[in-house]
């Protein structure tokens, strides 16, 4: 006679995960958003959602709507809008993980500065054109295309697709 053994699962597969933070817990830190949280091991404290939306309305409050970025000692001050056309944005001033969402760590700052203090590719379709263009000149380099104008021809093709 076979007998069958199936094994004993000690977790269920489907099991949910438990909660970040209590009711009590995030009442205690004013969350509003169940996936904004405080690391325990460092205070830093990450928000998500509309605890995102308050603090970057607040920034923006208190910046009246004008870029807080110093600009070789002075305040660039150029408006930048809540929403629309050239909006301003949450400049933080450490990132990573030493980045923290509160008042006294980030900046309003207009679509400038927060590029210029972000040097390099930030967006998809750039990060797409700089890897492709970056082939290009490596092959270019390796001696894989054998005259310039393999190269000039390439980099236009690129330059009609849009990447």
């Amino acid at each position: 006679m076979c007998r069958l053994v199936v094994p004993v699962n000690r977790w269920p597969r489907n099991r949910s995960r438990e909660p970040r933070h209590t009711p009590e817990q995030m009442a205690e830190h004013g969350f509003r958003d169940p996936r904004s949280r405080v690391l325990w091991k460092t205070g830093r404290v990450i928000l998500r959602g509309a605890d995102m939306t308050e603090l970057r309305r607040k920034v923006y409050q208190r910046a009246g709507g004008r870029c807080e970025v110093m600009r070789r000692g002075k305040r660039c001050n150029r408006f930048a809008a809540w929403d629309g056309f050239g909006h301003g944005e949450l400049s933080h001033d450490k990132h990573g993980a030493s980045r923290n969402d509160t008042p006294e760590t980030v900046l309003w700052s207009c679509r400038e500065c927060h590029e210029n203090r972000h040097p390099g590719p930030q967006f998809s379709a750039q990060r797409r054109r700089a890897k492709i263009l970056e082939r290009i000149r490596r092959d270019r380099r390796s001696g894989w295309m054998q005259s310039a104008g393999d190269m000039e021809f390439l980099l236009e093709i690129v330059k009609r697709c849009g990447l």
